[in-house]
C-alpha cells in the first residue's frame, strides 16, 4: 500500500520537494500536450481519518483525477496521476505516497501547479470528503468541498460526486479570475460584476472576495467596505493567513481593537507556527486584561514546542500579570526545567515560592524550597522558609534539621532556636501512660534562654510557650513535674511584660508549688536543711501570693488549695529558725 512507508519519509520529501535535488523535469511531450493558457490543478489523495480506507482514497483520487480531466477539459488542466507518480517515484517514494498538508503545498509548488486539494477522508457506512481547495496563481479555484456519497458507494462512484462538485466551483473559477484581470486593467465595475456572479452561488468565494478587497484598495474605498470583503474571504477559507492579517490592519485603521486582536488571534490559528505572531497577540491580549485567552494562545503553541524558552517565560509573566498564581507556577517550574541559567538563580526561587503561596500550593512549596537550599545552601532566606514550612506540614525531623541549619548559618539568629523550640516542645507527650521526656523539656528550655537573652521583641512568644506546657503538666493525672513547671511559670510571668497571661500563669504557679509541696515538705523535714528552709520559706509565700491573684481562674479549686498554702506560709518562717540558727 505504501501510506507506512510515506509517514516514515516525510521529512525527506519535505526537503527533495523544496530544493527540487532529485526530482524529473516535466517532460517536454507532456508540456506540448496541455495549452499553455490553462491553469493546472492538482488532486491528491485526502488523508483518511482511518488508515485502513488508504486504499480507497488512493482510488479515489486516482478516478477523480481521470474524471475531472473529463469534466473542465477546455477550463483547467488537471496533473494527471502519471505526472504524480514520476515526480514521486524520482525522490524514492512510490505512487501511494499521502501528503499531509505540508508536503502537499511542497508538491504542488514543484509541479507548477496553479491550484490544488487537499483534504481528509472518513467513512462509516457512508463516504465523506472534506476538501479545501488552495489558490496558488490566481486560478480562481479556492474554497471549501465537501462531498458526502451513499452508504456502501465504491471509489469509483464516489469519485463521480466529488468531480461534480469540482466542477462547479472551476466553472465560477473563470469569473473570479476574470475579476482580477478586469481590476488590473482598472475596469472596477466589471470587476464587481463577476465577482457578484460568484457570489450568487458561493456567497464567501475566497478568491472572488480577495479581488474584490483589493479593488476597494486601489479605488480608495471606505474601510468597511474592505473589511466587508475580507471577512467574506476569511468565512470562505479561514486558513488564509494573509487576509487575517489584512483583515485585524484594517479593523487598527478602524479603530476596532478588540476586532483587530480577535483577527489576528484568527491568523495564529491559520499559521500555528508564527512564534513572533504568537507572542504578539498574547500581548494584545494582556493589554485587554483577557488574561485567560493570553494564556491559551501561549498553550497551542508550547503544545507544538513544550520546549519553547520565549513562550515558557512569556507564559509566566502572562500569570502573574493576571495573578493566575497556580498557572505562575506550573509556568515558572516549566522553564526552570528548560532553562539551565534559572538553577541557583535566588531571584527565580523567589517568584516561584511567592506563587506557590498566594496558590495555596503547599507541594509546590515543599519542592521549591529543597530546591532553593540545595543549589544555594547558604541561604538563610530559603533556609528559613524551608524550616517554617517544614514544621508546618508536621515534618519535625527535618524542620529541626533546617532550624539547625539556621543556626550554623547565623549563630546570632534567634528566630531559628525559637521555631525548633516549638517543635520539640510540639512532639513531647503529657499522658499517664508516657514518661515524661524531661531530657527535651532541658533542649527547649535552653533554647528559649538563649532567644531571651538576646532579643527582647520575642518575650511575648516565650511567655506562652513557658506558660502552655507546664499548664499541661499539672492537668495530667499524676501531675509532671511541678519542680520544673515552678521554673517555667515563673519565666512565664517574667516574660509577660503585657500581662495577657498573668492569671492563668498565676494561678497554675500557686497549684505547681502545692503539689510540689507534697514531697519537698516531707524531705526538708527530714534533711533540717537551711538552704532548703528558705525555699519552702519564699515558695510558701509566693504560691499563696499568686493563687490568690489567680484565683477567678478556678475559684473553687483555689478555695481548697488557699488553706494549706497559708499554713505552708505560716510555718515557714519557723523551719527557717529552726534549721538555720547558727551554733
Amino acid at each position: 500500500m505504501g501510506n507506512s512507508r510515506s509517514i516514515f519519509r516525510y521529512l525527506a520529501l519535505a526537503v527533495v520537494i523544496a530544493t527540487g535535488v532529485g526530482l524529473v523535469a516535466q517532460p517536454l511531450a507532456a508540456q506540448r500536450r496541455q495549452p499553455q493558457n490553462l491553469k493546472k490543478i492538482l488532486v491528491l489523495p485526502p488523508m483518511p481519518e482511518d488508515l485502513a480506507d488508504s486504499i480507497y482514497v488512493l482510488q479515489l483520487a486516482y478516478e477523480l483525477r481521470d474524471r475531472l480531466a473529463g469534466r473542465v477539459r477546455g477550463m483547467m488542466n488537471v496533473i494527471p496521476t502519471e505526472r504524480l507518480c514520476e515526480a514521486l517515484e524520482a525522490s524514492g517514494f512510490d505512487c501511494s505516497f499521502i501528503p499531509d498538508k505540508n508536503s502537499a503545498g511542497q508538491l504542488a509548488q514543484f509541479l507548477r501547479a496553479d491550484s490544488y486539494g487537499v483534504g481528509t477522508f472518513r467513512r462509516n457506512s457512508v463516504p465523506r470528503l472534506t476538501l479545501r481547495l488552495v489558490d496558488l496563481n490566481r486560478s480562481g479555484v479556492a474554497g471549501w468541498l465537501t462531498a458526502v456519497g451513499e452508504e456502501g458507494q465504491d471509489a469509483e462512484d464516489f469519485a463521480k460526486v466529488v468531480a461534480d462538485s469540482l466542477r462547479n466551483l472551476i466553472d465560477v473559477a473563470d469569473d473570479a479570475r476574470d475579476c482580477n484581470a478586469r481590476r488590473d486593467r482598472n475596469d472596477f465595475r466589471g470587476a464587481r460584476d463577476r465577482a457578484d456572479r460568484v457570489f450568487r452561488e458561493y456567497p464567501n468565494h475566497p478568491a472572488a472576495a480577495q479581488c474584490l478587497a483589493y479593488l476597494f484598495e486601489a479605488s480608495s474605498q471606505p474601510v468597511d467596505s474592505i473589511i466587508w470583503a475580507l471577512e467574506r474571504v476569511v468565512a470562505g477559507d479561514s486558513l488564509l493567513e494573509r487576509q487575517w492579517e489584512r483583515l485585524a490592519q484594517s479593523y487598527l485603521t478602524k479603530g476596532d481593537t478588540l476586532a483587530a486582536i480577535r483577527a489576528f488571534d484568527s491568523q495564529l490559528i491559520a499559521d500555528p507556527n508564527n512564534a513572533v505572531l504568537r507572542l504578539s497577540v498574547n500581548r494584545m491580549w494582556l493589554e485587554t486584561e483577557d488574561y485567560d485567552r493570553a494564556v491559551e494562545v501561549l498553550d497551542t503553541g508550547l503544545e507544538l514546542n513544550p520546549a519553547d524558552l520565549e513562550l515558557l517565560r512569556a507564559r509566566a509573566r502572562t500569570c502573574f500579570t493576571g495573578e493566575r498564581w497556580p498557572c505562575a507556577v506550573e509556568s515558572l517550574g516549566s522553564t526552570y526545567e528548560f532553562d539551565e541559567t534559572l538553577v541557583g538563580d535566588s531571584t527565580f526561587y523567589r517568584d516561584i515560592l511567592g506563587a506557590a503561596e498566594l496558590a495555596g500550593d503547599t507541594a509546590g512549596r515543599l519542592r521549591w524550597t529543597e530546591e532553593a537550599v540545595t543549589q544555594l545552601p547558604n541561604s538563610l532566606r530559603f533556609w528559613a522558609q524551608r524550616a517554617a514550612l517544614l514544621a508546618e506540614v508536621g515534618d519535625n525531623d527535618a524542620a529541626l534539621l533546617a532550624y539547625r541549619r539556621i543556626s550554623e548559618l547565623d549563630p546570632e539568629n534567634t528566630r531559628a532556636p525559637l521555631g525548633a523550640a516549638s517543635i520539640i516542645l510540639g512532639g513531647i507527650v503529657i499522658d499517664s501512660a508516657t514518661p515524661l521526656d524531661t531530657m527535651a523539656l532541658f533542649e527547649a528550655d535552653s533554647l528559649m534562654t538563649f532567644v531571651a537573652e538576646r532579643d527582647s521583641s520575642m518575650h511575648r512568644s516565650l511567655a506562652a510557650f513557658y506558660y502552655t506546657t507546664p499548664s499541661k503538666m499539672l492537668q495530667a493525672r499524676p501531675a509532671k513535674r511541678p519542680d520544673i513547671a515552678i521554673e517555667w511559670l515563673e519565666k512565664a510571668l517574667q516574660y509577660d511584660t503585657e500581662g495577657r497571661q498573668a492569671g492563668p500563669a498565676s494561678f497554675f504557679y500557686g497549684l505547681a508549688v502545692y503539689m510540689y509541696f507534697a514531697e519537698f515538705f516531707a524531705e526538708m523535714r527530714e534533711s533540717e536543711s537551711c538552704e532548703m528552709a528558705r525555699r519552702y520559706e519564699g515558695l510558701a509565700m509566693l504560691g499563696h501570693e499568686r493563687l490568690t491573684a489567680g484565683a477567678s481562674i478556678a475559684q473553687s479549686t483555689a478555695d481548697q488549695l488557699l488553706p494549706a498554702l497559708q499554713q505552708h506560709v505560716e510555718y515557714g518562717p519557723q523551719f527557717v529558725n529552726a534549721f538555720c540558727t547558727s551554733n
